[in-house]
């Protein structure tokens, strides 16, 4: 996971990322909110909020703004694969 994290912004999230994590991603990506991918996803808020902070941190962002650009470029390109 060092490695992982070492590689920054640019690390592939399929690669270093849960598969919870990963859902998370991609809904933020799709545009919902915390709510709603509480929702979807049957758990707390809060528990979104873990994901994002795991994110972040697995995928060397700085904030969740650059994390909701990132996560929408991403889902951009698994739709279009």
């Amino acid at each position: 996971m060092a490695d992982a994290l070492a590689k920054g912004p640019s690390s592939n999230p399929e690669q270093v990322l849960s598969p919870q994590e990963l859902q998370v991603y991609g809904l933020t990506g799709r545009g919902l909110s915390a709510q709603g991918i509480a929702e979807q996803m049957d758990i707390s808020v809060r528990t979104v909020e873990t994901y994002y902070g795991r994110i972040l941190t697995k995928l060397n962002l700085p904030g969740r703004r650059d994390l909701r650009q990132q996560a929408t470029e991403w889902a951009r390109g698994v739709v279009e694969r």
